[in-house]
């Protein structure tokens, strides 16, 4: 039997960043099990074809892009996202976004992504949409009551109780949620982001609604060809962090002032320490770093696809994880600590020792831990890992059953198996 299976995403590749990279590794599982795919996202910067199709283990996969919006005028659906909701002083349109609880300005896809996707909808067996935005679910939603097909929604980011940035009256979010989970035949949710138990909220529902994931980790299939030989005797100590910085959330302040520091308290030289830094990068830091006289220690690399992290990290001696103190609180994982993992190198966590992470770091072994305000902890930390280096004692871990446990073949897999039995049950019912 041909399964056939429409995703509604914000991002996919070439558009860069993790979230492209997720959804592109749901559709290789996807088809690795059998699925044809259809993926529906909005057109970018990085991303103006409007329809792509490609054979991935040997099954059919569709990219169908759309345009939404004031695209002109606004040309990012992320024109907005770091501003804070007021009320009372914005115009009638923003106001009316607010209500929408789309601080990121999705909402504008939303016309064109139901226009396109009721043909997918119609074609396919069931309807997955993959948060956040929580727009994305708003449009699985109604392709779900328009077309009656079976709809799984995928929590990678809470509803509410949502601490990154405020989306409207938390009232309304609860009501959504209410209506998305309520409508939807399977809710998937994974406990590595810090998304809390949604069924618990929801007693008076099966329980075989409700499939809880962990971990998200690492794709092996991108691994396969990565370099884990470590960098020869001799060269500086290569300290790099790769991803996202947010607002005054995670920030490379914390970081720099202790290398700083370290620098200072050690008479270091750049002969024997080097940050490396990849992905989002602004003004403020490099006058940081001027301010700091690191500019010959600090080094930023750009924006990197997957593939030239693996090689970043492959050059780089240490791995930089850095985690702000709501998300310790939530106890979120960041996905990058299962590529930093798979990377087979030390990892400088900047985390509550007692956090999730923290634990999870100090239990296998994977690397040192201090507080993500603590300079002079971070310091001795960096100092630590570069006497390991000296000594010839820097090694990351290397062991299979590590490797194995925190693979995310098992995981998507699952996801898979669990599609694939739904839609056979639905069959057998209609026969």
């Amino acid at each position: 039997m041909t399964k056939q299976i429409l995703l509604i995403v914000d991002a996919y590749p070439p558009d860069r960043g993790g979230r492209a990279e997720k959804v592109e590794r749901r559709v290789y599982y996807l088809t690795k099990n059998g699925w044809n795919v259809d993926v529906l996202a909005p057109f970018s910067r990085t991303a103006q074809a409007q329809r792509e199709l490609t054979e991935i283990n040997g099954q059919i996969v569709r990219v169908i892009r759309t345009d939404y919006l004031l695209r002109r005028q606004l040309p990012s659906l992320k024109h907005n996202e770091t501003r804070t909701i007021d009320t009372d002083k914005r115009s009638i349109a923003a106001r009316l976004l607010d209500l929408l609880f789309v601080p990121k300005g999705y909402i504008r896809w939303l016309p064109f992504a139901v226009t396109h996707g009721y043909r997918l909808a119609t074609q396919a067996d069931i309807i997955l949409s993959i948060n956040n935005p929580i727009t994305l679910h708003i449009i699985g939603w109604i392709l779900h009551l328009i077309t009656r097909k079976p709809w799984v929604i995928e929590l990678r980011d809470a509803i509410i109780n949502y601490e990154y940035n405020r989306r409207g009256p938390e009232l309304l979010n609860q009501l959504l949620e209410q209506i998305f989970v309520r409508s939807a035949t399977l809710v998937l949710s994974w406990t590595d982001t810090g998304t809390d138990d949604v069924s618990k909220r929801y007693p008076q529902l099966t329980k075989n609604k409700f499939v809880s994931l962990f971990p998200i980790g690492y794709d092996p299939s991108r691994f396969s060809k990565y370099n884990a030989t470590y960098p020869k005797k001799g060269l500086p100590l290569i300290c790099t962090y790769t991803g996202s910085f947010y607002g005054d959330i995670i920030t490379p302040y914390p970081i720099l002032t202790a290398l700083a520091h370290c620098v200072q308290k050690h008479n270091l030289s750049t002969q024997d320490i080097q940050f490396w830094f990849a992905g989002s990068w602004s003004d403020s830091y490099d006058c940081l770093v001027d301010d700091l006289g690191l500019r010959s220690y600090v080094h930023y690399k750009g924006w990197l696809s997957h593939q030239e992290c693996l090689t970043l990290w492959s050059s780089s001696d240490v791995l930089v994880l850095l985690l702000g103190e709501q998300e310790a609180r939530r106890g979120l994982i960041p996905t990058k600590l299962w590529d930093y993992i798979a990377a087979q190198r030390p990892i400088l966590c900047l985390a509550p020792p007692s956090s999730r992470i923290g634990q999870l770091v100090i239990e296998d072994r994977l690397g040192e831990v201090a507080a993500m305000y603590d300079v002079e902890k971070i310091s001795a930390a960096i100092f630590r890992l570069l006497v390991k280096k000296r000594n010839n004692e820097l090694n990351g871990n290397r062991d299979t059953k590590l490797l194995d446990r925190w693979s995310c073949e098992p995981m998507e897999t699952l996801v898979a198996k669990i599609l694939t039995k739904f839609i056979d049950e639905v069959d057998q019912q209609t026969q």
